[in-house]
Formats: structure tokens, sequence, C-alpha cells
């Protein structure tokens, strides 16, 4: 009867220890994902910070266009290698902070903006008889018109602190890993001038 205990008892911290073993690879498997799970999120999070900078200068240099155009009609063919169109540090201060910060990973110093005409100035007459131009305040008359391409790129920075399982600034040591997003975007706009009196 007492060998039947002893062996009863070994199979019971057999099982313990089988069981024990069996909940701790479950735990270490799950903080694993729990934590790739956190750093793909947070690559996702600076991807959207740096598209939506990189959107933002691309409106920016739209309107830069319009106000050009909204003051002068008669555009230049050589208009954006004579006056370039450039994300202005002091209006980019406006729109992001001075640096990367913890809800801001995108400083002004990661973002630029190039516009240029990517097709000579052809001539092109607005028909007034078409009902597509009614709206159209330069109908009935000749234009120049010419393709303008923007380029905007903007990039977000982050740095995480990585100690074995524990991930966070201030977290104990660690090392520094850089995580970098960085976003370009292309758009091309049709523009139309009328031409300067002496120069048709």
């Amino acid at each position: 009867m007492k060998r039947f205990i002893h062996s009863r008892r070994g199979s019971v911290i057999l099982m313990v220890m089988i069981f024990t073993t069996i909940l701790g690879l479950l735990g270490a498997s799950l903080i694993a994902y729990t934590l790739t799970e956190r750093r793909l999120n947070h690559r996702n999070k600076l991807r959207f910070e740096a598209k939506n900078a990189a959107e933002a200068a691309l409106e920016y240099a739209a309107s830069e266009v319009r106000a050009r155009l909204t003051r002068n009609l008669n555009f230049a063919a050589d208009e954006f290698s004579t006056t370039p169109i450039t994300a202005h540090s002091t209006r980019l201060a406006q729109l992001l902070p001075t640096v990367a910060s913890e809800f801001n990973h995108v400083a002004p110093g990661d973002v630029s903006l190039w516009v240029s005409q990517i097709t000579e100035p052809t001539r092109r007459y607005i028909d007034p008889s078409n009902p597509g131009n009614d709206f159209d305040p330069l109908r009935g008359q000749t234009v120049t018109a010419q393709s303008v391409r923007f380029l905007a790129r903007a990039g977000s920075l982050s740095l995480a602190w990585t100690t074995g399982s524990v991930t966070g600034p201030g977290q104990g040591q660690g090392n520094a890993v850089d995580l970098s997003v960085l976003c370009k975007f292309l758009q091309s706009a049709p523009i139309r001038a009328v031409p300067q009196a002496g120069r048709i």
C-alpha cells in the first residue's frame, strides 16, 4: 500500500510539472504575440502620420499654385523654376510641432515638397458652346494649358526601448531601436492661364 501511495504522489507531481510547463509556454507565446502586435500597431501609426503629413504638403502646394493663379492669370512657362514652391519652415511650424513628440512623430525637417511643370505649355480654346464649360471663367478665351507635378515626402521617426520582453521608454536598461517610416506621394494636376498680351 505504501508503494502505491508513493507512485501516485510521483505521478501527481509529474502531472503538475507538465501542466505548469504547458501554461508557461502558452503565457510566453501570448506575451510574444502581444509585443509583436504592439510593434506592428506602432509602425502602422507612424505610417499614417507620415502619410497625413505628405498629403498635407500636397494640399499646401496645390493651394500655393491656386493662390499664384488667383494673383496672376498669366502663368509663366518657367514659373516654378524662377520662383519654386517649397514647404516654408514658418508654415510647417504652424502645421507641425517643432520637434517630434510622443503624440506626433513628424518634425518639420522631415517634410519635403517639390513642384515642377511636366509638359510644355500648349494653347487651347475653351468652347463656350460646350455645356461642360458653362461655369468656366475662361470660356470663350484661348488659354495656355500645362500639367504640374507635385511630389511630397514625409517621414516619421520613433525611438523605442527594448529590454527582452519589456518595451517602452524608461522601463529599465535597453537598446534604442529606430522605427522610421517614409511616405512619398506624387500627384499631377492641369493648370490653365490666359496668355499675356504680346506673348501670343
